[in-house]
């Protein structure tokens, strides 16, 4: 039964095979049967019985989807995977990297399964918590520009509270982190003890290159009314 499974499992993943929802349909016969077989289904799905990935790397890696339905599949892999393990998130992480595709990517750091949010911020921005919204803009040119704009929800009390807020994005088929923190080891250089930082870095699988950068707070408050003559 499991091998059965497996087999279907792989089909399901494969490109130009069948609708989403043909293989929507395939992934919940497959989790039914697990059930019955008590065989369980999250630890298959993120076992690497398919080219040694995980079914939620294949499903990523394996789009685009449809634009109809971009995210159908990957969210109901997503969601049959549950509890996520750190290795199954790092893969899914190497397979938005691999198709460039800040938008899955977002995606899945939007999901409660994926854990991008803490459970501080979590709890600050109430449930279901509003989104994050960061839109990356690649641009043609020699040095690879690209610009990224981002809106945080409740940015003030997430830094008066929790005092650290983590943004990522793919840009250039490069893994980033926009990090802001108050500075806690008065010895890092540059830095003063409780200090309000910013930092950018490149993450996980990302070939290293040179970086230039500038960043701009907006005020978000609306403007004050215009007085009457």
């Amino acid at each position: 039964v499991k091998a059965a499974v497996l087999a279907d499992i792989e089909a399901l993943v494969q490109p130009y095979t069948g609708s989403v929802a043909d293989r929507l349909a395939l992934l919940e016969s497959c989790s039914q049967l697990c059930v019955q077989q008590k065989l369980d289904f999250s630890s298959l799905l993120q076992g690497k019985a398919i080219e040694n990935h995980s079914v939620l790397y294949w499903a990523i890696a394996n789009g685009p989807w449809p634009p109809q339905a971009p995210f159908e599949l990957v969210a109901a892999v997503l969601s049959h995977s549950t509890p996520l393990t750190p290795e199954t998130i790092r893969e899914a992480r190497r397979a938005c990297v691999s198709l460039r595709s800040q938008e899955m990517f977002h995606f899945l750091r939007m999901s409660p399964a994926f854990g991008a949010l803490s459970t501080e911020d979590r709890l600050m921005l109430g449930a279901p918590a509003p989104p994050e919204e960061i839109v990356v803009e690649e641009m043609a040119g020699a040095a690879h520009p690209f610009s990224v704009r981002f809106r945080i929800p409740m940015f003030h009390k997430r830094r008066m509270l929790d005092r650290h807020i983590s943004l990522q994005f793919i840009a250039q088929g490069r893994l980033f982190e926009l990090e802001f923190f108050t500075a806690k080891n008065p010895e890092v250089k540059h830095l003063i003890l409780g200090q309000w930082s910013g930092c950018l870095r490149m993450l996980e699988n990302s070939l290293p290159t040179p970086l230039l950068f500038g960043l701009v707070i907006l005020d978000a408050r609306p403007s004050p009314p215009t007085p009457t003559p």
